[in-house]
This record gives C-alpha cells, structure tokens and sequence, in this order.
C-alpha cells in the first residue's frame, strides 16, 4: 500500500511545507485511492516527522517547498520525495503520481527557496 501526505492551503498544495493548514493523506492499492483523510493538526504530524515512515505508514510525501531541517529529517527515512511541485489541487497531484507523471522540479524549488 501507499500512503502520501500532501501539505495544503485553501484547497491547493501549500507553498511552504511548514504553513499548511492542513495535510491530506490519500491511501493507495492498485493504482486506486481507497481512502483520503485530513489530518487537522499539522503541528502535531510536523512534530512526528521522522516516526511517519514507521508509524504512520506515509511512503510518499508531494511538496511545493521543504525547508532544509525537515528536508534532511525526511531524506533520512524510507519516505519518497516529490518537492517542487506545481501547486494545484491534491487531486490533480495524486492523479499524475497514479499516472507516472508527477515528477520533483529543483528548479522550481530553488525559485521556492528565494520567496519563502
């Protein structure tokens, strides 16, 4: 199974990791989604960062920007990055990933980098 956390924002993938209101996280078998969740209390999942490919089972994480602590903090886990994504809809993303499409942009994150 696979389990992605995506950080969001007024209903679009949030620009910053750290200043989501809120994650999603969408289960995966087969290629569908078997659940999607919301996770109300980013802080709290924040906090557990580095138990979330243990404990929660997240396998994959789609970011527009992650600052360097929690990049570093997730890049030590069995977690699968996607940083510098385009922002748009949690759905659209999980879409191109179920399709092999959805792909990390360093450049955008570096342009990332120089707004936040």
């Amino acid at each position: 199974m696979t389990k992605i956390a995506i950080p969001v924002k007024d209903n679009l993938l949030c620009r910053s990791f750290n200043s989501c209101t809120y994650f999603l996280i969408y289960e995966i078998r087969d290629k569908k989604i078997v659940s999607k969740k919301i996770n109300l209390y980013p802080d709290e999942f924040r906090a557990n960062i580095d138990q979330w490919s243990g404990d929660s089972g997240i396998t994959d994480v789609i970011a527009h920007y992650i600052d360097n602590k929690t990049l570093t903090i997730l890049t030590s886990t069995k977690i699968d990055l996607f940083v510098g994504v385009n922002i748009t809809t949690p759905d659209v993303l999980v879409d191109e990933f179920l399709n092999g499409k959805l792909k990390s942009n360093t450049r955008k994150l570096v342009e990332a980098q120089a707004v936040v």
